[in-house]
């Protein structure tokens, strides 16, 4: 394959959607741990 170039092979991709994180009266730290958390639940159902 060339340097710089794309493979694109059939599959299927899977998206999650969450519902709106609440940043209201949250520092950047409280965010991140929401998020990361959300991410990781996620992640663990996409496995099944």
């Amino acid at each position: 394959m060339a340097k710089n170039s794309i493979l694109k092979k059939p599959g299927t991709i899977q998206v999650s959607i969450g519902e709106a994180i609440d940043v209201k009266n949250k520092n950047p730290d409280e965010i991140i741990r929401l998020t990361e958390n959300w991410i990781e639940k996620e992640v663990l159902h996409l496995n099944d």
